[in-house]
């Protein structure tokens, strides 16, 4: 039987399982929005509704991979579970329901895997690679050379994703006075990025890639797809310029029409405002001109070690 392995990433919003085979090439797929950050911001703590839905979710993951014969995997979890003070307790449940032991990754490691996983779709023409991955409660940012054994020139893991800044900022619907509050404070750090890479120093040969479900959802929009689905703008080009009107048409939006939207749906309406801000300030802040959305992130990374390894 063909050897198959697993990579199942628990972020701050959703939990996604990736099955492979030897070669990479995915033989099952499934995300489920566990929500495990909804609330966190405000006592530092995980709820035991949210710890859970996770721990349910590893349990239906856990029925998948013995199913398709997994012969090794490797489940982390990334900025909701890496800022509880309840962790443990998370760990404990999913160990319980499931018997998968969770792996609670640093920032650097999640940013250093999103590269790794973004790598694909990196003009070969640039002699560097930036990529960026917003979720829940943290965004990724990696500036590496564009080589298969990629070298990070700096990376940053920056406390603010779609969840807990929707939370904070209070974002599910646009607010001026709250979205410059917010890009202020994003800001901060990408400016911050910029100074400690020497970012200038590469800016005349970087190809930028988008790897979180925001860009694929502005892509999908931005092309004219009927609806987003996942991969259907995996590896599309955004102009940055020229979605700015996008953007700005979404920000009108109330939560309600963000749910019935093609492209954003129930699950994601609350914390896209939030998402598209951190889209919108990160692109303009190393003034990119195009970005490629990458289906390819954390879980994708995972699984390039774990076939290297066995």
């Amino acid at each position: 039987m063909p050897k198959r392995y697993a990579a199942i990433d628990l972020g701050s919003n959703s939990c996604r399982l990736s099955i492979v085979d030897e070669t990479g090439k995915e033989v099952f797929h499934n995300g489920i929005s566990v929500r495990l950050g909804e609330g966190l911001i405000a006592e530092g703590i995980l709820s035991e509704e949210a710890i859970s839905r996770a721990a349910q979710c590893f349990f239906d993951f856990r029925q998948e991979m013995d199913i398709h014969n997994v012969e090794a995997y490797h489940a982390v979890a990334t900025a909701a579970a890496r800022k509880a003070k309840n962790a443990d307790a998370l760990i404990k449940a999913i160990k319980n329901e499931s018997g998968i032991e969770l792996d609670i990754i640093s920032g650097e490691e999640e940013a250093r895997l999103t590269l790794l996983g973004a790598l694909g779709h990196a003009d070969k023409s640039k002699k560097y690679i930036l990529a960026f991955d917003s979720g829940g409660g943290s965004t990724e940012i990696s500036l590496a050379t564009n080589t298969e054994t990629p070298k990070i020139i700096h990376s940053t893991s920056i406390p603010w994703g779609g969840r807990n800044a929707s939370e904070k900022f209070k974002l599910a619907e646009y607010s001026q006075r709250n979205a410059d509050k917010f890009r202020k404070e994003l800001k901060g750090y990408l400016d911050k990025f910029i100074e400690d890479s020497n970012f200038d120093k590469y800016a005349d040969s970087i190809s930028f890639i988008g790897a979180s479900s925001t860009p694929l959802r502005l892509a999908a929009a931005f092309h004219e797809f009927e609806k987003y689905e996942r991969g259907n703008s995996d590896g599309y080009e955004i102009e940055v310029q020229k979605v700015e009107p996008l953007l700005n048409a979404f920000y009108k939006k109330s939560v309600s029409e963000l749910a019935q939207s093609p492209y954003v749906g129930q699950n994601r309406s609350s914390i896209f405002v939030a998402s598209c801000l951190i889209f919108e300030t990160v692109a303009k802040t190393f003034e990119m001109d195009k970005v490629v959305a990458s289906l390819g992130s954390v879980k994708e990374g995972v699984v390039r070690e774990l076939i290297k390894l066995m």
